[in-house]
């Protein structure tokens, strides 16, 4: 029988001016002498091993059953030079099944850039809220504000919850999270800016609005477009009784009181 890989590696860039870089995923296919195509990737069997992991190192993730391909990192550091065109390196991948390996068939090479930076394009918060857009729950209640962002990879490059999708970045190193509103006193605060997490404080008599910003790459990175990337979402802040003998008054969602 015959291995062959069946997936596309794009080079592996600088996310959005993080530090951080894209990830891959390796896909591993079967070809029985039949034709048929079975997908190995989680067999035991199956081997892909990186030629220089000081670029790239394979790692296994046990919970989705495929191979990551992960740029190493030392704290926020890349290890490995930059040359001139911006790439720091690359690395060969070696790919077989139960003994037949692909080298001899199909040569697969990741290259890893640091200058060449894989930008937003467009931020939206899209958070899910209660009846009327209410932030409704006792003094304290945290929320965890929903980013939607897309990168200028491609046009599927597009990550609905980028928080929990790209969990090797935070959210926060990728957009800036305020609050605004006419309140003279705070309803709700941004409590935690690395991961977009709100806290509730009191009722709001008028609306609050949360914003989400790309946050701004140094004027080196010639593809920096995310000055203008801006999101936001208006929300009622409603507080409902808790313990100690507390009174709920006005309504239950939106405006406290009309």
């Amino acid at each position: 029988n015959q291995t062959v890989v069946v997936t596309k590696i794009m080079p592996l860039k600088q996310i959005h001016c993080t530090g951080h870089y894209q990830r891959g995923r390796v896909n591993v296919f079967a070809v029985l002498t039949s034709g048929r195509q079975i997908d190995v990737t989680s067999s035991q069997l199956t081997l892909v091993s990186s030629s220089n992991s000081s670029v790239v190192r394979v790692i296994v993730n046990t919970n989705n059953a495929y191979y990551l391909l992960v740029p190493t990192i030392d704290d926020d550091g890349f290890i490995g030079s930059i040359g001139d065109d911006g790439m720091q390196g690359e690395a060969s991948l070696t790919i077989g099944f139960n003994g037949v390996m692909m080298n001899d068939k199909e040569i697969v090479i990741i290259q890893v850039f640091e200058t060449i930076i894989s930008s937003l394009v467009s931020v939206q918060l899209v958070t899910e809220f209660d009846t009327f857009n209410t932030f409704r729950g006792i003094t304290g209640s945290t929320k965890r504000l929903v980013v939607r962002v897309k990168f200028d990879d491609n046009e599927a490059l597009v990550f609905d919850d980028v928080a929990s999708q790209l969990t090797w970045v935070r959210v926060g190193q990728l957009v800036n999270f305020n609050v605004t509103s006419d309140t003279p006193t705070s309803v709700v605060y941004v409590s935690n800016s690395d991961d977009g997490i709100v806290t509730l404080v009191s009722n709001s008599p008028w609306l609050v609005t949360f914003s989400a910003s790309a946050v701004t790459c140094n004027s080196n990175n010639n593809n920096d477009n995310s000055i203008s990337l801006s999101s936001s979402q208006n929300v009622w802040c409603n507080v409902i009784a808790g313990l100690d003998g507390e009174i709920d008054l006005g309504n239950d969602y939106g405006q406290q009181f009309d």
